[in-house]
C-alpha cells in the first residue's frame, strides 16, 4: 500500500473529470497567457492580478463599458463567451508532458494559484453556475471518451434544460436601487460587491473552496505532533506537521517541496525535490490541478 518514489502513475488510468475550479483556472489561465503574448511577452503582477479578478469573459471591457450594463447582461453575456471558449476544452489533458524549467514573462505557478484560489472563494454564486454547467458538460464527456459504448447516453438526458436553468437564475436577480452606486471597483463581481445583488442562497458550500468538500477530510487528532495525509487517487504517504487544518498544511507542503515549470506549449508539470512521491507529481499538474487530491489522516 506504501508508495515510494519511484512509483508511477499508471498511464492507462483515466484521470479524473475537471472540477468547475478546474475549469475556472484554465479559462482565467488562458487569458493570462493570451495577455502574455501580446505585451511583448510579459506581464506585471498587478495586471495579471486584475485578469484573475475581473469578470470571466469580460476582462477586455473597461470599467466604463462594464457600468453601462446591466448585472443581468453582465451575467449573460459573461456566460455565452465562457461556454463559447471551454465548451471544446472541458476534458483533461492526456498524454505525457516535456519538461522546461523556464517560461518567459509567466508569472510564478505557486503564486497565481493562490490569486486562482482567492478568487474562486469570492465569486458569487450565480457566476459560478457557470462552471458548474461546463463541469457537468464535462463529466458527460469524460464518460463518452472512456466508455466502451458511448452510445450510452442516458446521463445526458437526466436534469433540466440548462439554459432555463440559468434564465431562472437571472430572474432572480434583483438589483437593489439604494446601493445601485458605482464603484471602482464595480467591474468584479465578488462576494464583497454582491450587496449590489440579491440571489437565492446556494446550498453549496463546498464549491466554496479550490479543496475538496470538508466532509471528505478527517480532522487529525491535535494531540499527535504529525499527521500522515494520504491522497486516495495514488496511495502515497507524505508526513506534515499538522495545525488542524489539513489543506493549510497541504499548500505549505506544497509551497515548500514542488515548483511548477511551464514548457513552451504552455502545458505544465511539476518539478520536485526527492522526497516527493513521483506518484504525487505524475498526479497533481495544471488540469489535474490540486483539488482533486482527498486529504485523509491515517
Amino acid at each position: 500500500m506504501n508508495s515510494t518514489k519511484n512509483d508511477k502513475a499508471s498511464p492507462s488510468k483515466p484521470k479524473r473529470p475537471l472540477t468547475p475550479y478546474n475549469i475556472f483556472y484554465r479559462f482565467k489561465r488562458a487569458k493570462i497567457i493570451q495577455a502574455i503574448s501580446t505585451s511583448n511577452g510579459s506581464l506585471g503582477k498587478a495586471a495579471v492580478l486584475k485578469l484573475v479578478r475581473a469578470i470571466p469573459g469580460l476582462e477586455d471591457m473597461s470599467s466604463s463599458e462594464l457600468k453601462l450594463l446591466h448585472p443581468k447582461e453582465k451575467y449573460a453575456r459573461s456566460r455565452d463567451i465562457v461556454r463559447r471558449e471551454m465548451r471544446d476544452r472541458l476534458l483533461p489533458f492526456e498524454g505525457k508532458r516535456s519538461h522546461r524549467k523556464t517560461h518567459p514573462g509567466m508569472i510564478e505557478f505557486l503564486e497565481m494559484s493562490r490569486m486562482m484560489c482567492d478568487q474562486w472563494k469570492l465569486v458569487d454564486g450565480l457566476t459560478k453556475t457557470i462552471f458548474k454547467e461546463l463541469a457537468e458538460e464535462g463529466k458527460r464527456q469524460h464518460r463518452q471518451r472512456n466508455s466502451k459504448d458511448e452510445t450510452d447516453t442516458s446521463s445526458s438526458s437526466k436534469g433540466i434544460d440548462q439554459d432555463d436553468a440559468f434564465d431562472k437564475l437571472l430572474q432572480d436577480l434583483a438589483v437593489n436601487e439604494e446601493d445601485s452606486r458605482d464603484t471602482e471597483d464595480s467591474d468584479v463581481l465578488t462576494a464583497n460587491t454582491m450587496p449590489l445583488l440579491t440571489i437565492k442562497p446556494q446550498d453549496d458550500t463546498a464549491s466554496n473552496q479550490c479543496f475538496p468538500s470538508s466532509s471528505n477530510i478527517v480532522t487529525p487528532i491535535t494531540s499527535r505532533p504529525k499527521v500522515q495525509i494520504s491522497f486516495d487517487a495514488f496511495e502515497g504517504k507524505i508526513p506534515l506537521d499538522s495545525s488542524g487544518d489539513e489543506e493549510d498544511d497541504f499548500c505549505k507542503y506544497i509551497d515548500s517541496h514542488i515548483h511548477l515549470v511551464d514548457d513552451a506549449d504552455h502545458d505544465d508539470i511539476f518539478d520536485h525535490d526527492e522526497s516527493v512521491p513521483n506518484t504525487l507529481v505524475d498526479l497533481i499538474n495544471m488540469d489535474e490541478s490540486i483539488d482533486h487530491c482527498r486529504l485523509a489522516a491515517v
